[in-house]
Order: structure tokens, then sequence, then C-alpha cells
């Protein structure tokens, strides 16, 4: 069975944030609108290598496939810390304007 990490290696997460924000922040600047906002809840299933098995978005409020589709790239892509097991990890992503 895998476990649900909630501490360190969520705290590996917002490293990877800024990465992450560029995922929303072109897709806001097409929009050009303050209202383009909300959450993207992820699951991220993480090998003991650092590497991530895979990335799956479980939910939010911004519904919006182009930044979803960028964020799981992303975060596949990013190299992790080490773990002596594998598991999953939960974490959301708030994305808001930051004018």
């Amino acid at each position: 069975t895998t476990e649900i990490y909630t501490l360190s290696l969520h705290d590996a997460l917002p490293i990877c944030d800024a990465s992450a924000r560029r995922c929303y922040q072109d897709v806001l600047n097409e929009k050009k609108t303050r209202d383009f906002k909300g959450t993207v809840n992820i699951l991220l299933s993480l090998n003991t290598n650092g590497s991530a098995k895979a990335v799956k978005i479980m939910g939010g409020t911004l519904n919006n496939k182009d930044v979803e589709t960028c964020l799981v790239q992303t975060i596949k892509d990013f190299e992790f810390p080490k773990v002596d097991r594998s598991g999953d990890i939960q974490y959301v992503y708030k994305f808001e304007p930051q004018y």
C-alpha cells in the first residue's frame, strides 16, 4: 500500500511553485481578466528516487485544461527529494492574479 505524505514531501511542492505559477500566468495573460482564479487539486505518486510516477488532477475550481496539462507536465519533470518509501501526496495549488 502507498502512504499519503502530508509534511516533508508536501513541503517540496511549493518549491516547484514558480514553474507551476507560469502555467497559470501564461493563460492569465491570454485571458486578460482578474476573474480568472481558482484552485487545482493534484495527487502526486512519487517513486523513492524522487521522480513522479504519476500526477493526476483531482478537481478544483479553476477548471482550465491548458493550466492543468501544463501543471501535470511541470510536476512530472520536477525532481523531488529521495524518500524511503514511495507514496502519494495531495496538494492544492491556489492561483489568482498578482496585480
